[in-house]
């Protein structure tokens, strides 16, 4: 039950931005200020593109296919395809332009999508690969490498002045939220198998 809280409160946090991102200027302004130009964090963005994202899902539900764990491959299409149609369905309602710069990107900016497709396929490997490793303290470290790869994808889109913190911030918690919500859901149907063959 702990991940449905963990998922409700990103929820929560989701709607708040959500609801007020227009009057979170300010922190806006000092992310940018913060942020912007930075060349280590520009790096970063490679991980979250539309081709990095696919290319590596595809292996993952290979992956999964090849060790025969159906519900693992429904679980990276459900979370990494997921994330990626809630995305655009969510721009598409919110119509947020992007911070002004020349050459900018057409597209609209809340939440963004390189925060959500990274957390939706990043935390999915991690958790797959995790099942394979029995020591806690190695899947820790494997989650905190994810965790704060995550973070620099996010932020490398305010370096490249693509996006606000806002929609970063956005991102995150409602693809946190998904992501734990397919979590939940195969370990229900997993658990719902080793009851079935009992």
């Amino acid at each position: 039950m702990k991940k449905g809280y963990l998922a409700a409160l990103l929820m929560i946090v989701f709607i708040a931005l959500a609801l007020s991102y227009e009057e979170l200027t300010a922190l806006d302004e000092f992310a940018h200020n913060a942020l912007f130009g930075n060349e280590f964090l520009k790096m970063f963005t490679w991980f979250g593109n539309t081709s990095t994202v696919i290319g590596i899902a595809v292996v993952m539900i290979v992956w999964q296919l090849i060790i025969r764990n159906w519900r693992g491959a429904v679980l990276v299409l459900a979370g990494v395809g997921g994330a990626t149609m809630i995305n655009q369905l969510l721009k598409g309602l919110f119509e947020r332009p992007r911070p002004e710069m020349i050459d900018q990107l057409e597209s609209f900016s809340f939440p963004s999508g390189h925060a959500m497709m990274s957390v939706g396929y990043l935390f999915v490997l991690a958790y797959l690969m995790a099942k394979h490793i029995a020591n806690r303290s190695m899947q820790r470290v494997l989650f905190s490498w994810v965790l704060l790869l995550v973070v620099c994808i996010g932020l490398s889109r305010i370096a490249r002045g693509h996006h606000y913190i806002t929609d970063i911030l956005a991102g995150w918690c409602l693809a946190g939220a998904w992501v734990i919500a397919c979590v939940i859901w195969y370990e229900w149907r997993s658990e719902g198998r080793k009851i079935q063959s009992k």
